[in-house]
C-alpha cells in the first residue's frame, strides 16, 4: 500500500509541476504580448489597453512565480513597459518581488532597484517606497532619494495636488478644482514645448493680469524629477510647478498630450488649448481662450 501511495504522490506532484510550468509559461506569453501591443497603440490609448490588460490579467500576474532567471527577467522588462505608460500601483509590487527573485541569482541590472523604487514613488507609495530601500544594499541605497510627505489626513479620494518643497520633500494639500476659476496648465520639463510655454507665460505673467491662485501648473503624475522640479520653482517663484498625485482624481484632464490648458470659471472648463508651438504664435490662441473667462 505505501509504494502505490508514494507511486500516486509522484504522478500528483509531477502533474503539479507540469500543470505550474503551463501556467507560468501562459501569463508570461501573455505578458510578453501585452508589452508588444501595447507600443502599437497611439499614445493617447496605451494607457487605456494597459489598464484593460491588467483589469483582465491582475490574478494571474500576482500569481506568476518565476521558474528561473530567464522567466523573471521576460516578466520584469514586460511589466515596466506597461507600467510606464500606465502609473498602474499594481504592478509595482509585482516589480519589487521579482526584483528580490533576480538578485538572488545575481541576475540584477544597474538600474533595476532603481525602476522598482521610482515605482513606487509615481504610484505614491512611499511607505514601501521607504522599506525597499532600507532593504537595499547600502551601495544601491544612496543611489536612492530619500522622498518624504507630510501626513496632511487628507481625503485623498478628491483631486489633490504636491506642493514641492525641496528636492526630497512634498507636501500635499487638496485642490478644490470644482469650484476654480483661472488656468490649469498640465506641463513637464521632460517636453520642450512645455518649457518654452512656461517661460514665456513667466516672463508675460504680470501682463496678463492673473493672481498667483489664477493659475495653476501640474506636473503629470509620471515625472519623478524632483531636483529639475525644485530648481524651476526656484528660478520662476510666480509660477511653480506642481505634482499630481493621483491622474485618476482628475476625469477630464488630459496627462498625455502636454502642454495642455484649461480655462475654468466657477469648476467648469470653458475652454481648452494644446501644445505651444512658437512658430504658430500660441499667445494669441491663449489670451483668446483667457478673455472666455475674464
Amino acid at each position: 500500500m505505501r509504494i502505490i501511495y508514494y507511486i500516486i504522490s509522484l504522478c500528483f506532484l509531477n502533474c503539479s509541476s507540469f500543470n505550474q510550468k503551463d501556467w507560468n509559461e501562459s501569463i508570461l506569453n501573455k505578458l510578453k504580448q501585452a508589452a508588444v501591443d501595447i507600443q502599437r497603440h497611439e499614445y493617447s490609448g496605451k494607457k487605456d489597453f494597459g489598464k484593460k490588460f491588467l483589469d483582465q490579467n491582475e490574478m494571474e500576474i500576482q500569481s506568476l512565480v518565476p521558474r528561473n532567471w530567464g522567466d523573471a527577467r521576460v516578466a520584469m522588462d514586460s511589466l515596466r513597459r506597461i507600467f510606464f505608460y500606465t502609473n498602474d500601483s499594481r504592478i509595482s509590487s509585482k516589480m519589487e518581488d521579482l526584483y528580490w527573485f533576480l538578485d538572488i541569482d545575481k541576475f540584477i541590472r544597474d538600474e533595476d532597484h532603481k525602476l522598482v523604487y521610482e515605482a513606487y514613488l509615481i504610484t505614491r507609495q512611499f511607505d514601501k517606497a521607504k522599506k525597499f530601500r532600507g532593504r537595499l544594499h547600502k551601495m544601491r541605497a544612496k543611489d536612492l532619494s530619500v522622498v518624504q510627505i507630510n501626513d496632511a489626513n487628507l481625503n485623498l479620494k478628491k483631486p489633490n495636488l504636491m506642493n514641492i518643497l525641496s528636492e526630497t520633500q512634498l507636501m500635499i494639500q487638496q485642490f478644490p478644482i470644482n469650484e476654480f476659476s483661472g488656468i490649469l496648465i498640465i506641463a513637464s520639463l521632460n517636453c520642450y514645448w512645455s518649457i518654452s510655454a512656461l517661460e514665456e507665460l513667466s516672463s508675460k505673467k504680470g501682463q496678463l493680469d492673473l493672481k498667483s491662485n489664477e493659475i495653476i501648473v501640474l506636473a503629470p503624475q509620471r515625472d519623478k524629477d524632483l531636483v529639475s522640479m525644485n530648481k524651476w520653482n526656484k528660478k520662476h517663484p510666480s509660477l511653480p510647478l506642481h505634482l499630481v498625485y493621483d491622474e485618476a482624481l482628475y476625469a477630464d484632464l488630459d496627462f498625455n498630450n502636454v502642454p495642455k490648458f484649461y480655462f475654468y470659471k466657477s469648476g467648469t472648463i470653458v475652454d481648452s488649448i494644446s501644445g505651444w508651438n512658437p512658430d504658430e504664435n500660441p499667445m494669441n490662441s491663449f489670451l483668446k481662450s483667457l478673455r472666455k473667462i475674464h
